[in-house]
């Protein structure tokens, strides 16, 4: 909590507007019918929670790849990632499109911007898991494959995601805090540019026009789809966490993104980093 104190003193002059304050409240007012929902027997939470501590330690010693969704990526040669775990987010499936892989495991946790409008392609990507907000579940078949993640508003880096998962303004967060419940020793991060084209007042809502440039592939958002300005000092905040709890572990996050702007992990060179393939 100390750190969400420093974090909220870092907040410039108009950063902190009286909108941003109301949408935070009525996130967490839309959320509680959900948190119930999961503390309830015969809600859902129950059987949710056991299917996610079958995947504890499930990798460990392991190491993994997570490719975030930046622009940087679209050089890359990922045929080095083939037989390796590969971890990625929201429309990363469209790796397969782009670069010839598919991924290991999906995670998908902004309702609002892209499990309500790429479900469907969600739920049918070839992937051997995918892992979604449980306040998205209404988008999502009873038969489909979907394993559910109860987010919470209490920061910190969760280690065992049967217990909650802290969102940490990206869903790269949500990623690591699941690698980490597998048990995996080394994540190498790639295609964390940390650079949006577009500013502004961060978590800002901005209407897709299909041209913007912040994503691997042209038209990531389609024309009318919303999304929001990152809030990148929520993001470092939050992967400080991420650092520390990997280190204290005994394991490590290497920065491997060409060009990226996150200062926060050891940097790494991709292909260096590819070759050692055992724990740290």
């Amino acid at each position: 909590m100390r750190g969400r104190w420093r974090y909220l003193r870092t907040i410039g002059h108009g950063e902190l507007t009286m909108q941003r304050v109301w949408e935070a409240a009525a996130r967490r007012v839309r959320h509680l019918p959900h948190w119930i929902a999961w503390q309830l027997p015969g809600g859902g939470g129950a059987p949710a929670r056991a299917r996610l501590a079958a995947y504890r330690d499930r990798h460990a010693g392991e190491q993994c790849l997570i490719v975030a969704n930046g622009p940087s990526i679209r050089g890359m040669d990922l045929a080095l990632a083939r037989g390796m775990v590969v971890i990625g987010m929201n429309r990363g499936y469209r790796l397969r499109e782009t670069h010839g892989i598919d991924l290991t495991y999906l995670v998908a946790i902004d309702v609002a911007s892209q499990i309500r409008y790429v479900a469907r392609e969600i739920a049918a990507a070839p992937v051997l898991a995918r892992f979604v907000n449980w306040n998205g579940r209404r988008y999502f078949r009873p038969d489909e494959n979907v394993e559910y993640l109860r987010m919470t508003f209490r920061p910190g880096f969760y280690g065992d995601v049967t217990s909650g998962v802290y969102g940490g303004h990206s869903v790269t967060y949500a990623c690591l805090q699941l690698a980490f419940h597998m048990g995996f020793a080394r994540v190498i991060l790639i295609g964390k540019d940390h650079s949006y084209a577009e500013s502004g007042t961060p978590t800002k809502v901005v209407v897709a026009t299909g041209r913007e440039d912040n994503h691997f592939i042209g038209g990531y958002y389609r024309p009318g789809e919303v999304w929001r300005i990152p809030d990148y000092k929520g993001e470092e905040m939050a992967y400080r966490w991420a650092q520390d709890a990997f280190r204290r572990a005994g394991r490590e996050v290497l920065d491997a993104t060409v060009g990226g702007r996150l200062n926060v992990f050891p940097k790494a060179d991709f292909l260096d980093a590819m070759a050692k393939r055992s724990g740290p």
